[in-house]
């Protein structure tokens, strides 16, 4: 498991504007402008909702987690990953 803090999010949010203009970083940016250049019709927005949807995992508290039992088909609660 990969634990992402929200500084590293925002972190990844200013290359990623650059990106998606032409403006690569550093290396591993300028693949990335390679592969948006060759694929205009990539939506820039699914970018930006993956990295909302990670910043909203790390600020909503922990819920119950579920594990579905094939056997019964039924629920059962099982305790969030430390």
């Amino acid at each position: 498991m990969v634990h992402t803090s929200a500084l590293a999010l925002v972190r990844l949010e200013s290359p990623l504007e650059g990106v998606l203009a032409g403006l690569p970083y550093n290396m591993l940016d300028t693949a990335l402008v390679n592969g948006v250049a060759a694929f205009p019709v990539i939506d820039a927005r699914s970018f930006w909702h993956m990295i909302q949807g990670m910043h909203m995992d790390l600020i909503i508290p922990d819920t119950p987690h579920y594990t579905i039992s094939t056997s019964t088909a039924t629920l059962s609660p099982t305790p969030p990953m430390a």
